[in-house]
């Protein structure tokens, strides 16, 4: 028969808990303590399991976050999910810059790729509502050069001369890649972007 005791003190909860805890990664853990239930995790097929393998895609962190009620409980960080979609291009776009490859993750107007900060939505300008929603890789036309009179009518000269000397988005380039603030694609590791972040 199992005892139960009901813990009501606060410090006493936090060692049972924090006990348990430090048992599971114990070498000689007496798992016999463990007793199952009628209540049973479900099965994980192998083509589950491998896709839960995959490299986590910077497109679908950003989905995740905004796919989420927007009041969800805080995270460990005591932020909601609101605090994320609403200074997303502020938090984490801005701190870093998209490097072009097929074009197909960068949104244009939203996302830093023409340099250091500079987001396209925050200038002074009026995008046309048929590009409002496109992603990089539509600002190209049927040869592979960037298709420019999608920006000329509106988009400041400044702006204009730095996009020509871009490699336009290209299929052979492979996924753009997203690279936070002072990092280089030789320099990247995940303790350094998590520093970064935090600074």
């Amino acid at each position: 028969m199992i005892k139960v005791a009901w813990i009501d003190k606060g410090g006493d909860l936090k060692n049972l808990v924090n006990n348990f805890y430090k048992k599971l990664f114990e070498l000689n853990y007496n798992w016999s303590e463990w007793k199952p239930t009628a209540v049973t995790f479900t099965e994980i097929a192998n083509e589950d399991f491998q896709l839960m393998s995959n490299q986590v895609e910077d497109e679908e962190i950003r989905k995740v976050v905004f796919d989420m009620s927007p009041w969800k409980a805080p995270g460990p960080d005591s932020f909601s999910a609101v605090f994320y979609q609403k200074t997303w291009h502020k938090r984490v776009a801005s701190n870093g810059i998209w490097s072009i490859g097929n074009g197909a993750t960068i949104k244009p107007w939203t996302d830093c790729w023409l340099g250091k900060g500079e987001i396209i939505k925050d200038m002074d300008v009026i995008i046309p509502f048929n590009l409002l929603h496109v992603q990089l890789t539509e600002m190209v036309d049927g040869h592979g050069n960037w298709d420019m009179n999608k920006f000329m009518s509106w988009m400041p000269e400044e702006y204009l001369q730095r996009i020509k000397v871009l490699l336009p988005p290209n299929p052979d380039l492979g996924n753009d890649e997203y690279f936070p603030e002072g990092v280089t694609k030789t320099s990247y590791s995940v303790k350094g972007g998590l520093l970064k972040f935090r600074a």
